[in-house]
């Protein structure tokens, strides 16, 4: 009996965590960021991380077409300006790694 219980406590264990790492899947970010341009590797932003005491660089590989049409990144006026950018982050399991998605970007009028 005392092993039926404890193996029924690490299932749920085990399922509540599982349903709180999918719960966490979807996690959104906002700051403000300087655009760089954009490469072969996609769109790259900048922003200075007060904690880490550094500039950290996102690249996001793709960008949907609605955000290209608001703001058109391929065009180089747009370097060196800032956005104020929301990036949503899921978790990929097969490599194991947060990926940033771009999912909204206005620009900062300075």
């Amino acid at each position: 009996m005392k092993i039926l219980v404890l193996k029924s406590i690490f299932i749920l264990t085990f399922f509540m965590s599982a349903t709180n790492k999918k719960a966490s899947n979807l996690e959104l970010e906002t700051l403000i960021a300087t655009y760089k341009g954009y490469n072969d590797v996609g769109y790259s932003f900048t922003y200075y991380d007060e904690l880490l005491e550094d500039e950290v660089e996102f690249i996001f590989e793709k960008i949907s077409e609605e955000l290209l049409k608001k703001y058109n990144l391929n065009d180089d006026r747009y370097v060196g300006k800032m956005f104020e950018i929301t990036i949503e982050y899921i978790y990929d399991d097969k490599e194991e790694i947060d990926i940033p998605i771009l999912k909204s970007i206005i620009k900062k009028e300075i």
